[in-house]
Parts: C-alpha cells; sequence; structure tokens
C-alpha cells in the first residue's frame, strides 16, 4: 500500500495519511524503496520478483526475479536506471531498467549468507547476511 502523509504541523486534525494505491505481489512483500525522483515504488516479494509500479499512472511492471524471496531492495541517485536487490538465494542483483527486453540482472553478486538488509550510498553497497 502507499500512503500520502499529511505531518501534524501541516494539518489541524493533528496529521493523516491518505491511501492512494495498492498492489501485491503473488507472495507477501518484504522490501520496497522509493526511486530517486519519487515517481515509482520498487518492490521485492517472498514469490522473489522484483517489481516497479508506476505512482501515477498505478501501472506495474516486472523488473526480474530470484531463486528466492527477496529480502530488500535499493535505488541510486547518482544512478536512476539502476535497481539492487538482494535475496535469500545469496545473491545481490544489480537491474537496468532501461533493458526491458531482458530479465537478467546486468550483474550478480554471490553472497556469503541470506540476505536480510541493504542500503547504497554510491559507490558502496552495505548488506546484512546471515
Amino acid at each position: 500500500r502507499v500512503w500520502a502523509l499529511c505531518p501534524a504541523s501541516e494539518s489541524e486534525n493533528g496529521g493523516s495519511a491518505a491511501h492512494i494505491l495498492t498492489y501485491t505481489h503473488e507472495r507477501p512483500a518484504l522490501a520496497s524503496v522509493f526511486s530517486w525522483s519519487g515517481d515509482r515504488i520498487f518492490s521485492g516479494g517472498a514469490d522473489g520478483t522484483v517489481r516497479s509500479v508506476d505512482l501515477a499512472s498505478g501501472s506495474l511492471c516486472a523488473v526480474g526475479s530470484h531463486a528466492a524471496p527477496v529480502a530488500a531492495v535499493a535505488t541510486c541517485e547518482a544512478h536512476p536506471h539502476a535497481v539492487l536487490s538482494a535475496s535469500w538465494d545469496k545473491t545481490l542483483a544489480v537491474w537496468d531498467l532501461r533493458q526491458t527486453q531482458s530479465a537478467k540482472p546486468i550483474t550478480s553478486v554471490p553472497l556469503p549468507g541470506c540476505v536480510r538488509a541493504l542500503d547504497l550510498r554510491w559507490p558502496y553497497a552495505a548488506v546484512a547476511v546471515s
């Protein structure tokens, strides 16, 4: 679900949230992140998929998939066409959104364990594994 928030400092009612969009994975969503431009949301699910939704139109598209649940997704201001996803399949994948014909990542990095969290500050990716 996507919500539009109005903080208490900007509202007479002490703050509010308006539901603006719902989209789903085939199994529970485990991670989400906004694009740096703020017009899209990327999410990873227990179904192994990475998805993108356009906030203006609500259109949904598949970015890629892993062999196990996707635990984390990240975007990068320096590379707005890139989305990183990290999975319980012990891989970190980098997807190029301009390559719409291919469902393959531009690179995939093997990891020593299942992913629990991911953060990206170019040129570094911090991945928590267990």
